[in-house]
This record gives structure tokens, sequence and C-alpha cells, in this order.
């Protein structure tokens, strides 16, 4: 992936660069795909909201329970979603998340603030873009080709 930067310094930088720096991988019927294949399948844009460590570092069962809240959150709206994760690529950790095929990214946003989540993925046909929830500030890196 190559960097393209909506960015405007602020103290948030590292943030937001760290949520880049992530592998995020989309479930779609039965395997797993590069965020950059998900729109070709599931159209565009996709969000990419989790529920675990809002803010803070929770356990397992807590995060576990948030997310099956959000699941069912998603659920009761009708939105259309697939299973997707964001992994460190320096180690073993991943959040389990969802990726929302019907949403408006203002929702998305509104979900994602509910579950005091710290930002959003907005997935493209060509780029990958955090957007913070509480700025709205975003960042985006451009798929090879």
């Amino acid at each position: 992936m190559g960097e393209r930067s909506d960015f405007e310094g602020s103290e948030n930088e590292n943030i937001i660069d760290v949520y880049l720096s992530s592998v995020v991988t989309i479930l779609i019927d039965g395997e797993w795909y590069p965020a950059s294949a998900a729109p070709k399948m599931l159209g565009e844009p996709l969000f990419m909201i989790s529920a675990w460590n809002p803010g803070v570092q929770l356990s397992e069962a807590e995060n576990e329970k948030l997310s099956r809240e959000l699941e069912a959150l998603l659920n009761d709206r009708g939105y259309l979603w697939v299973h997707a994760k964001g992994a460190d690529p320096n180690s073993d950790y991943f959040e389990p998340s969802y990726v929302i095929t019907n949403i408006a990214e203002s929702d998305a946003l509104s979900i994602a603030r509910d579950f005091k989540q710290v930002a959003i993925f907005r997935i493209t046909h060509d780029q990958l873009t955090v957007i913070m929830c509480d700025s709205g500030v975003e960042k985006s890196l451009t798929f090879s080709s």
C-alpha cells in the first residue's frame, strides 16, 4: 500500500497511524479477504466498526459481550454486515469487527461513538481510511494496483 494523507498534524497523529498500520481482513462466504478486495464483492463504501476495548483495555469476556451487543444493534436496525478483523501486523493481537455494507458514514460514526470507539474504517475500491470518532479527522492509505 502507498500512503496518501488527508491528515493534518495533531496529538492524534500517532493514534491514527497505529490504526492505519492494522491488517484489515473481511470474511466473505467463508473466506478471509484483504480490505482491498471487499468492495468488489460487497459494494462501497464499507464501514468497519469494532466494539472491543472502548478507549480502555477490557477482558476478553467484556469485549465479547460488547461485540454481541453491537451485532444485535446492527441486526435490529437492519444493517447488512460481515465479520472482519483489524490485526496488529507485529503480533497475534486482533480485534473482531463488523464491516457494514448499507450504512451512512454519519450513522457508522454515531454507532461507534455509542460504543466509545476511537475510530472507524471506511473502505473503498482504492483506499482504506481511518476516521477519528471525536473529530472526524481522517487519514487514508491508497491500495496498490
